[in-house]
């Protein structure tokens, strides 16, 4: 019995495409994936050949609308890849976050608009939220947003104030201190569950080359990517540390270029799992909500073994990876979560767009380009010279002279340069 733990970016393709190699050689008889369980039902609905990406899983309560979650998918986010590749092996797919059903109740909204604390440590007392007396329960979302906030894609407000999320991870418990105002599906640390957050350039001695240091998302009044001058210093972020000392100060150019640009992804698991295991050495979870969904990781694991399955995958964030691959007694992991309370749920598919997979719009695990990224899936080889000659036909269209002599040479200067600083393109 063995359990295989894949620690990986959400909707990174070098990721997704590193992970269906690592299956198809593995041969799992279960896939356990970072995600909500509540949707159990619907995962078959994936197989169907018109459900095509960019799609999203819509988690909400029938009474309460307003704490609605969406979970987006594309071609290149890895889970997706993991559920297609489970569907095609008819093999089971389980997906063990803490479910939404736990975490909405964890934080109730009665009638008059007040937060209620149920007992978690990470809300505050007496915060408040008040919510139109108007307010209409559809899930559309709009573009206003709290007054306190920047608005986002992320943190809508559908018609009469009813708010809903757009995450992966998140968990409705604010973190200590929050500001008031915002929707109650609070989020996590980007860096929770974005390898590009966690990572950064601690990777450097696991695989090679040089690092850097994602931006702090860690405040959700600043959803958008953060500049560099108002990032953490290194002596108050171990991550920015570790950037510093590889020479990166872009965390999407060194993720790009040594993960999701990467041809050879050999071992690229195992350097990721060594690194987040150093950084974890003697961290505690961030929150009690990150305790809470890693203990219930676990527990699916557990489960999982107990049935008797012998080759197990589990397909997580990167950074709860070496909490994941030796689950150990259950005794701890079942008292923490003894005694939550469940508000009842439903999930569905709806359709979704790339452009609300980027950090820009607020997307906590969103990514600097979905397009570039999209590109770097579907184009197996000769990347450059396909966005080249792409980049040449829209520029054409807009009545902008590009010649064919253009585009060689501009392949040409990238691919030299490329060569030059040992990059994979």
């Amino acid at each position: 019995m063995s359990i295989h733990v894949f620690g990986i970016r959400h909707h990174g393709p070098g990721c997704a495409r590193c992970l269906r190699t690592a299956l198809t050689a593995l041969q799992p008889d279960i896939m356990l994936v970072e995600g909500p369980p509540d949707a159990q039902e619907v995962l078959s609905l994936a197989g169907d050949q018109e459900m095509q990406p960019p799609i999203a899983l819509l988690i909400y309560p029938p009474d309460a609308p307003q704490q609605a979650v969406y979970y987006p998918f594309t071609h290149f986010s890895p889970e997706w890849q993991a559920l297609q590749y489970a569907l095609q092996e008819k093999l089971p797919f389980r997906f063990m976050d803490l479910p939404q059903s736990i975490q909405m109740a964890l934080v109730s909204i009665p009638s008059t608009g007040s937060r209620k604390d149920i007992g978690s440590p990470c809300l505050p007392k007496g915060e408040v939220d008040t919510p139109n007396p108007h307010a209409s329960s559809g899930n559309t979302p709009a573009t206003p947003a709290p007054a306190e906030t920047t608005p986002t894609d992320s943190q809508h407000t559908a018609p009469g104030n009813t708010r809903v999320s757009m995450v992966w991870g998140a968990s409705p418990l604010p973190p200590p201190g929050h500001p008031q105002g915002m929707p109650l599906q609070w989020y996590e640390r980007a860096s929770q569950d974005d390898p590009s957050s966690i990572v950064g350039a601690s990777l450097v001695g696991a695989l090679g080359g040089q690092g850097g240091c994602p931006p702090n998302h860690a405040d959700p009044n600043t959803a958008h990517a953060v500049p560099e001058s108002t990032q953490a210093e290194p002596t108050d972020d171990p991550l920015a540390l570790l950037a510093q000392a590889a020479g990166y100060t872009n965390h999407e150019q060194w993720w790009e270029q040594h993960i999701e640009q990467r041809r050879d992804m050999h071992n690229l698991f195992e350097g990721i799992l060594e690194a987040m295991t150093a950084l974890r050495a003697d961290a505690t979870p961030k929150s009690a909500s990150e305790a809470l969904r890693e203990a219930y990781m676990r527990q699916t694991i557990r489960a999982a073994q107990k049935e008797g399955y012998q080759r197990i995958a589990v397909v997580c964030g990167a950074w709860h990876a070496p909490v994941l691959v030796n689950p150990g007694p259950a005794k701890a992991d079942a008292a923490l979560l003894a005694g939550l309370k469940k508000v009842k749920v439903e999930a569905t598919w709806i359709p979704w767009t790339n452009s609300r997979l980027s950090y820009r719009s607020g997307y906590g695990a969103g990514v600097s380009s979905p397009g570039w990224y999209e590109h770097l899936w579907t184009v197996p080889d000769r990347i450059t010279i396909h966005w080249l000659t792409r980049a040449a036909h829209l520029l054409r269209e807009q009545g902008l002279d590009t010649s064919s002599a253009n585009v060689i040479e501009a392949v040409r200067l990238s691919e030299t340069l490329a060569a030059l600083r040992d990059l994979p393109m």
